[in-house]
């Protein structure tokens, strides 16, 4: 089993690029499946919904997250995006687990957003909502150790990246502020890097996606030998 996970602010091409890939994969005969796991899942999801119905103050919304402003939940938010994201990954771990032992095939799984998104958007939750938490004390937590190493197991990181202008324009129709995007590209290259998370990164600011998704491939063909 492989993971192919596809990192990065939105505009960035992840989830062009995650279609094309598993393109030219399934065309060499590897059996792909493309996966999303964004922030706000099942357990996150749920409690979301429930404190939107309490106050629709609680919760705040944007095209690229959905941030909780309770002060408890804020606090037990690292917690909950565990608690709602290993089933997602274990739901993965189990279908190339079929795959392999009763299909006979191994599967390699392109994920559009993978842990270190959620990993980010945590981030921006606690410390947007508890202002003054401390960055060291949210990267090294529990639920933070847990999921780094559920990001490690069989999963090659691709982290794109982009001018924050650029970024802007590709997304005219649902744009994030631009402070917003500039803090995410900031996040994402200090946890690949502070977290000693293996990782491609690739300015896709002036590059044609197939230029992309080419460098991608050459990146982890040695790793589908």
């Amino acid at each position: 089993m492989l993971i192919i996970a596809l990192s990065g602010p939105d505009g960035t091409g992840k989830t062009s690029c995650a279609r094309i890939l598993s393109r030219i994969l399934s065309r060499r005969g590897f059996n792909t499946k493309c996966v999303w796991i964004k922030h706000v899942h099942t357990v996150a999801y749920i409690l979301v919904k429930l404190l939107e119905i309490i106050n629709r103050k609680h919760v705040v919304r944007s095209h690229s997250g959905t941030f909780v402003t309770h002060s408890m939940a804020s606090r037990l938010w690292g917690w909950i995006e565990l608690i709602g994201i290993v089933p997602l990954v274990l739901k993965i771990y189990v279908s190339a687990l079929i795959s392999k032992y009763i299909e006979n095939e191994s599967t390699v799984f392109i994920a559009d957003r993978y842990i270190l998104d959620s990993l980010v958007h945590v981030i921006i939750s606690l410390v947007v909502q508890r202002r003054g938490c401390p960055y060291a004390e949210i990267i090294y937590s529990l639920p933070f150790k847990v999921m780094r190493a559920l990001l490690m197991r069989s999963t090659i990181t691709i982290l794109l990246d982009g001018d924050t202008d650029v970024l802007v324009n590709r997304k005219r129709d649902r744009r994030d502020p631009y402070s917003y995007l500039s803090l995410q590209r900031m996040l994402y290259k200090k946890l690949a890097r502070e977290l000693n998370i293996p990782a491609l990164f690739i300015d896709t600011t002036n590059k044609q996606i197939h230029v992309v998704c080419g460098e991608i491939y050459e990146y982890i063909s040695s790793s589908l030998a």
